[in-house]
């Protein structure tokens, strides 16, 4: 792992604005269904500027000289989990991207991020053909298969941060850590998850110098 694990409170200064706007937009069911709930089109294609916007002031936490001298690549979108989701919490990776960052956008508690570490020498993700298959359809008669596959994934792990849910707190970890949302119930099955999601691909400065990845350099010092 390159990218540290963050937690920062009180991201937007206007956070009521921002979901405001999540909320004007609409939501698709994935195509596959690897992940729960529904996901906006890509941010940039929506409200660019707002995009920027938000990416620079990520970027700001890990390189706070050097934020606007830098050329990256991001995907960017809000999510809506619904409440009292069965078998949500699959522990998997973000290994396609370099770092994650997860803003909490609703005002409820206990539906944040866990961070884990594989109990044996590597981990192994499986099962996710009948994951997909559960988060597309949510067929009870799919249940008992789900509960014993999601089992056999998250068993050789160990959950060792919980970022909590916090309204207005984003959570940012490198790509390659297993993590999974914790399961959100309610008593009103109605109420959501809101989360804006962004994935950084590539990070580099504009004028070609070596760009130090910070717990890399970190680790060099002896």
């Amino acid at each position: 792992m390159i990218w540290p694990n963050l937690c920062i409170d009180n991201f937007f200064q206007e956070p009521d604005k921002v979901v405001t706007f999540a909320n004007s937009l609409e939501y698709f069911k994935p195509e596959p269904s690897n992940y729960p709930g529904k996901r906006t089109k890509h941010i940039h294609e929506i409200d660019h500027r707002f995009f920027e916007f938000t990416c620079l002031k990520i970027l700001s936490l890990l390189y706070p000289n050097d934020y606007k001298n830098l050329r990256w690549n991001a995907l960017q979108t809000f999510q809506k989990i619904p409440a009292n989701l069965k078998y949500n919490g699959w522990i998997h990776t973000d290994s396609d991207h370099e770092f994650t960052s997860i803003i909490y956008l609703s005002k409820f508690l206990n539906c944040g991020t866990s961070i884990y570490h594989s109990k044996n020498t590597y981990g192994y993700i499986t099962n996710e053909k009948i994951k997909n298959e559960y988060f597309k359809y949510n067929d009870p008669k799919l249940y008992s298969k789900t509960a014993k596959a999601k089992e056999e994934n998250n068993n050789p792990f160990e959950e060792t941060i919980k970022f909590n849910s916090r309204y207005n707190r984003l959570i940012l970890f490198d790509g390659s850590s297993y993590h999974a949302s914790n399961v959100f119930n309610h008593n009103n099955s109605k109420e959501e998850r809101l989360t804006l999601i962004t994935f950084f691909n590539t990070v580099e400065r504009i004028d070609g110098l070596n760009l130090k990845k910070p717990l890399t350099t970190m680790r060099r010092i002896n």
